[in-house]
């Protein structure tokens, strides 16, 4: 694992994420499993963060690869913004920013949102699970798109 080209933390956190399963699961296979599957974890880890490929889809405005590059060196804007390069199916745009915000933090799962609004909502959903109502000034209201 030394060649990994993640982060340590995260290269630790998935090693002992991984010994944690074993000794749940009770049963030890030799080093050379062990090494395998931690190297196959952090290698789909790996593969989960953004990062330069090349559109060989036939779709010009791909979804999956970070939409319309605005760069004139439209070969290296593509990223794979929602492509999940261990399946090559559709992937989550966040995935790689979820796992690696719940390895460091030691937590069972993380969500990640893209404005404040949507943090508030999760915050306010959280905090006021068993009341009706919340109570917000005038002066704090915002207005979000059209609306």
């Amino acid at each position: 694992v030394a060649d990994c080209p993640l982060p340590r933390p995260l290269v630790v956190a998935a090693i002992r994420a991984e010994l944690r399963s074993l000794r749940k699961a009770g049963s030890i296979p030799g080093r050379d499993k062990i090494t395998a599957t931690i190297r196959q974890r952090l290698d789909d880890l790996a593969l989960s963060r953004l990062q330069p490929v090349i559109n060989g889809t036939g779709v010009v405005v791909h979804t999956n690869l970070g939409r319309s590059p605005m760069n004139p060196l439209a070969t290296t804007g593509f990223v794979n913004l929602e492509m999940d390069l261990v399946t090559g199916r559709r992937g989550a745009r966040a995935a790689y920013l979820e796992r690696c915000l719940a390895e460091l933090c030691g937590a069972e799962a993380a969500m990640v949102v893209n404005n404040c609004a949507a943090a508030l909502v999760l915050n306010l959903r959280h905090f006021t699970a068993k009341k009706t109502e919340v109570i917000v000034s005038r002066g704090e209201l915002v207005q979000i798109g059209g609306g």
